[in-house]
C-alpha cells in the first residue's frame, strides 16, 4: 500500500485512495483492519473513542509525519487523544510523532488527563515519539487499567514531557504484563504488585525506570523474559527495592547494600545482604556477580577458588573498604577468574601500616586471570597494591592510585604473567617487572591512552646485571620486545624508566617499544659525513626542541643538517 500511494508535498490523510480533510473524519470512516496513512503534519483537537470490535492502524509516512494535539481553547475540555473503552477495540500507532502544542496560550499543564487511556482492548505503539506532553495527572501519559487485553510498546520515546513523578506509562491492572521492546528510555509505574513488563528484544543502551508498588513482599517478578536487570532501575518512589535476576526473569528484592547473583545448577539466583559476602554465601555457585549499591566493608577472608567472579559498583562512587589484612581479590587457585569494575578499593585506618603484607589483589596461577576496569586503589601501603607473580592473565584498564605507597618501589608488581594488558587511561601507575628473561611475555598496550601521570617502570639492578651487555651491539635490547601494539611514536608521553641505565625506544616502525641500554649511542643509520659546520639541533623523546645549553642527562634526537641520530647525554 505504501508504494502505491503518492502523497502531495503538504499534509495528507488517506485510507487507501480516499483522502480526508482531518483526522476526525478519517477515524469516523475507518473500517476494521484498515490503515489511516498520514504524511506531513496534521492537527487534532478531538478525543477519539473508537467503537467496539474495531481494530485499525494510524501510520506515518516519512520522517516528518506528526499529529499535533491541540486544546480547544473556547471550553478547555480536551482531556485525551484516544480513550479505548469499548469491547474488543484495537489501536495501532506506528511511525509517528505525537506532539502537544499550545492553542491561544492554553498549555497542556492546565489539565489533569492522560494522552491515551486503555480501559479495554489492545494498544500497540511502534516507532512513536511523544513530544511535549504536559499534564497534572499523576497516572501517566499512557494509562492502562480495567479490561485491557494487550499492550505493546516498541521503540517508543518520550521527549520534553512534564508529568508528575515522570510516569510515562502507568499500569494499574493487577496480573497484567506490558510488552516492551526496541530502544526504551522511559519510566513505567507498576501500580499493582502483580503487574509486570515482558521484555521483547530490548535494544542495547535502553534504560527503563520502574516505580514499584509498596505492597510487594520481595521476589515479586517485575520483568518477564530477561535476566538483563542492569537495563532497569528503580525510581526514587520505589526505593524500597533493588532488582535482581531470578530464573529467567527480574525480581524486586528488599533494598540492601550488596546484590549477590550466582548460577547454581544452571539457574540464576539473587539475594541481597548488608555487607560483602563471606565465602559460605556462594560455595555452591559459579559465574558469580557481587554488585555494591552502597559503600561496604570487607571484614573477613573470601575464597574465590576455581570460580568466575565479578565484583562491581552498581553506580559511580562506591567504595569497598578493607578492615582486615586479607586479599580482596585472590587469584592463587587454579582456574579462578576475577573481574573488578567501577569500584574504589580502600584501606581502613587500622590497616594502613606497611607492616601488613597482604595485597589488595594477588595473581599467581597460570590458569587464572584478573581484570581491573575503572578501579581506584586508596590508602594502600603494603608491598604493592597489586601483585601478579609467576603466571596468569592480568588486565589493567583505567586503574588509579590515591595515597598509595609500596616498599617494593612500585604499586604493581608483575612476574611474567601469561599476558599483561595495559589499556584505557591508567594514572599513578608504577610497575615493578620481576621478569625472568627466559619466560618473557610482551606487554600488550592496544588501546592505551596518554596518562596524566607517566607510567613508571622500575627495573631491578640485579635483573639488569643478569643481561649480557655488549656496547658494540647497537641492536641489543634488554627485553626482546617489551611493549607491543603501542602504535605511537612518543613513548615518553606514556612511560618512564626509573633507571639511569636503560630507556624505552621505538621499534617495528613505531608499533612496539623496547628497552635499550642507555650506554648505547644507537642509531639505525648514522651518516658520518654530515657537514661539520652545521649546528646540531636537539629534541627530547616527546619531540620538543631543547636548547643545547639546557641539555640534562638523558636520551635525545640530534638533527644535524638533513641527518638525525640518537645521542645520550651523561
Amino acid at each position: 500500500m505504501l508504494s502505491a500511494v503518492a502523497f502531495a508535498a503538504s499534509a495528507d490523510i488517506k485510507i487507501g485512495e480516499t483522502s480526508y480533510t482531518n483526522l476526525k473524519a478519517a477515524v469516523g470512516a475507518v473500517q476494521d483492519g484498515e490503515t489511516i496513512l498520514i504524511s506531513g503534519s496534521v492537527d487534532c483537537t478531538w478525543t477519539f473513542n473508537p467503537v467496539a470490535n474495531l481494530n485499525f492502524t494510524i501510520e506515518g509516512v516519512g520522517e516528518d509525519a506528526t499529529i499535533n494535539i491541540k486544546r480547544r481553547a473556547k471550553d478547555n475540555t480536551f482531556r485525551l487523544f484516544f480513550n479505548l473503552q469499548q469491547a474488543n477495540v484495537g489501536l495501532t500507532l506506528k511511525n509517528l510523532t505525537i506532539s502537544m502544542v499550545e492553542v491561544e496560550g492554553v498549555t497542556g499543564a492546565d489539565f489533569a488527563g492522560n494522552l491515551i487511556q486503555q480501559q479495554s482492548g489492545t494498544l500497540t505503539m511502534e516507532n512513536v515519539i511523544v513530544k511535549g506532553f504536559a499534564t497534572k495527572a499523576t497516572n501517566g501519559a499512557i494509562r492502562i487499567y480495567d479490561n485491557a487485553v494487550s499492550s505493546g510498546l516498541k521503540n517508543v520515546a518520550f521527549e520534553d514531557c512534564t508529568i508528575p513523578n515522570n510516569y510515562n506509562v502507568f499500569c494499574a491492572k493487577g496480573g497484567y504484563s506490558v510488552n516492551i521492546g526496541g530502544k526504551c528510555n522511559y519510566t513505567v509505574r507498576l501500580n499493582e504488585k502483580t503487574s509486570s513488563l515482558t521484555a521483547d528484544n530490548i535494544a542495547e543502551g535502553s534504560n527503563i525506570d520502574l516505580s514499584l508498588a509498596s505492597s510487594m513482599t520481595g521476589n515479586d517478578v517485575v520483568v518477564k523474559g530477561t535476566e538483563d536487570f542492569e537495563m532497569f532501575s528503580v525510581a526514587t518512589s520505589g526505593s524500597n527495592y533493588i532488582l535482581g535476576p531470578q530464573d529467567g526473569n527480574i525480581v524486586a528484592l528488599a533494598n540492601n547494600n550488596v546484590l549477590l547473583v550466582q548460577i547454581v545448577e544452571g539457574k540464576t539466583t539473587s539475594s541481597t545482604m548488608a555487607n560483602f559476602p563471606k565465602a559460605a554465601d556462594f560455595t555452591t555457585g559459579d559465574n558469580i556477580r557481587i554488585l555494591l549499591y552502597k559503600d561496604v566493608k570487607f571484614t573477613s577472608s573470601v575464597s574465590f577458588a576455581g570460580k568466575t567472579i565479578e565484583i562491581a559498583g552498581a553506580k559511580d562512587g562506591v567504595t569497598l573498604t578493607r578492615t582486615t589484612d586479607r586479599y580482596v581479590v585472590n587469584g592463587t587457585t587454579a582456574n579462578t577468574h576475577v573481574t573488578v569494575k567501577n569500584l574504589t578499593l580502600s584501606q581502613s585506618a587500622d590497616y594502613q601500616s606497611a607492616d601488613y603484607q597482604n595485597n589488595f589483589v594477588i595473581l599467581n596461577k597460570a590458569t587464572s586471570s584478573v581484570a581491573l576496569h575503572n578501579v581506584a586503589f586508596k590508602n594502600n601501603h603494603v608491598n604493592g597494591a597489586l601483585v601478579a607473580q609467576s603466571a596468569g592473565d592480568l588486565v589493567l584498564d583505567g586503574v588509579t592510585f590515591d595515597n598509595c605507597t609500596s616498599s617494593a618501589g612500585a604499586l604493581v608488581t608483575v612476574g611474567a604473567p601469561g599476558n599483561l594488558t595495559l589499556t584505557g587511561l591508567n594514572n599513578g601507575l608504577s610497575i615493578y617487572p620481576e621478569f625472568d628473561i627466559n619466560k618473557l611475555t610482551p606487554i600488550n598496550c592496544e588501546g592505551i591512552q596518554i596518562p596524566n601521570e607517566t607510567i613508571k617502570f622500575k627495573v631491578s639492578e640485579s635483573f639488569i646485571e643478569s643481561i649480557p651487555n655488549d656496547p658494540n651491539n647497537s641492536t641489543q635490547k634488554l627485553w626482546p620486545i617489551v611493549i607491543t601494539n603501542f602504535n605511537h611514536r612518543n613513548p615518553g608521553a606514556y612511560f618512564y624508566v626509573v633507571n639511569t641505565g636503560y630507556a624505552l625506544d621505538c621499534d617495528n616502525d613505531g608499533k612496539d617499544l623496547v628497552f635499550l641500554p642507555n650506554t648505547l649511542v644507537g642509531v639505525e643509520k648514522v651518516d658520518t659525513d654530515a657537514a661539520e659546520d652545521v649546528a646540531p639541533v636537539y629534541y627530547n623523546l616527546n619531540g620538543v626542541k631543547v636548547s643545547a645549553d639546557a641539555l640534562t642527562p638523558g636520551l635525545y634526537i640530534c638533527v644535524k643538517g638533513d641527518k638525525a641520530s640518537k645521542v645520550v647525554i651523561r
